[in-house]
């Protein structure tokens, strides 16, 4: 008998939460040999089991070789010029894959309350008609690409509403049929205790790794800081001070997924390594920039402070600030420039439900079991 197989091809390093979130658990415990491809020369991380690292078609012919029916493939390799030769090999192949967006946040703005003035409108609205137009013009240049890659036969979707996407990261993503899941962060949720070792009220910062992010070491993600190296963490801290003298908390920071020693040294204050979803639910108040687990406050109805910067302001991460303030209909705060008061945010629960509906849930949502029921020969 043929051993089935779980195939899944991932552009980032394997970690071990991966695992569950991806549903290996749930796939080895009904028989399936767990296949993980990783297609870019990123830093190893802990995964469970051998990840192969794939880097050409000869590569994946190697390690996969023939994609039989009884195979269950999940392709989260986004489409662009440097990953078409995985969609060539997915479209010879006749490979029926499936992709997965459980990690949804805010790509376009709920109304403009966010906006400072009359000119930070101006300011955000040409930022998204310059996005828009990029995006655009992109996908003009690779339409031949687009038209060539196969696409999904399912999408493993979160949320009760797609958001707009000018820049689709799979081909055709509307042609799949939608199998409704909850968000990472739902399932972190629910299991998430209560933070229980401060010993006073305190706010929670969500870190980003602005600075050290392993991305941005690698040549092929071409990326750039999005703050100014120098001065980032100094204004950081002096907002963080702000907040305490302000609001009577301590500030604390949740390190990143991916955070080293050196990255947690750079706040000298007290890094709390423990879930984020259990600082957060413990906590009177939330600071972030924009990230995914701005779901957590949302979840569990905490008030957020959103932070940008004067350098973020000149790139995407301060539209993306922007966007997400605007979903909870918060204004956002320049920690450059930070006012003599600060707006200190509520929780507006018409606006936390929105997000919650658009982002978090989904009507009779699937675990892994079903999806593997709807999708197996």
């Amino acid at each position: 008998m043929t051993v089935r197989r779980y195939i899944i091809l991932f552009e980032n390093s394997f970690r071990s939460r991966d695992w569950c979130r991806f549903g290996c658990d749930v796939f080895a415990a009904q028989g399936f040999q767990i296949i993980a491809v990783q297609t870019t020369d990123a830093p190893p991380e802990d995964f469970c089991e051998t990840v192969f690292r794939c880097f050409d078609r000869a590569a994946l012919e190697q390690h996969i070789g023939v994609v039989w029916d009884e195979d269950i493939v999940l392709n989260l390799v986004a489409l662009s010029p440097r990953s078409a030769w995985i969609y060539d090999w997915l479209r010879e192949r006749h490979v029926r894959y499936m992709i997965m967006s459980r990690g949804g946040l805010p790509l376009s703005f709920v109304g403009f309350r966010s906006a400072l003035g009359p000119s930070d409108l101006l300011h955000l609205r040409a930022g998204e008609l310059r996005q828009w137009i990029g995006a655009k013009c992109r996908r003009l240049v690779r339409w031949r690409e687009v038209l060539r890659a196969p696409p999904p036969r399912w999408w493993l979707r979160a949320g009760r509403r797609p958001d707009p996407m000018t820049n689709p990261p799979y081909p055709r993503m509307s042609s799949a049929a939608v199998l409704p899941m909850l968000h990472f962060d739902v399932e972190a949720a629910q299991s998430a205790p209560e933070y229980r070792g401060a010993r006073r009220p305190y706010a929670v910062f969500l870190d980003q790794m602005m600075i050290d992010h392993p991305e941005l070491e690698l040549e092929v993600m071409k990326m750039s800081p999005e703050v100014d190296p120098e001065r980032y963490h100094p204004v950081l801290e002096h907002c963080f001070r702000t907040v305490e003298d302000q609001a009577g908390l301590d500030v604390i920071v949740a390190p990143h997924p991916r955070a080293t020693p050196r990255s947690n040294a750079r706040f000298g204050r007290r890094v709390v390594n423990i879930p984020t979803a259990s600082l957060v639910r413990g906590s009177s108040l939330v600071l972030c920039h924009y990230t995914t687990a701005v779901s957590f406050p949302v979840i569990f109805r905490k008030p957020v402070l959103f932070l940008t910067s004067d350098k973020m302001e000149t790139n995407a991460s301060g539209v993306m600030v922007a966007r997400f303030s605007s979903w909870l209909g918060e204004r956002r705060v320049n920690i450059d420039h930070l006012p003599g008061k600060l707006p200190m945010p509520v929780v507006t629960e018409t606006n936390y439900r929105r997000y919650e509906q658009a982002f978090l849930y989904s009507e009779a949502p699937m675990d892994w079991s079903g999806v593997i029921a709807r999708v197996a020969y």
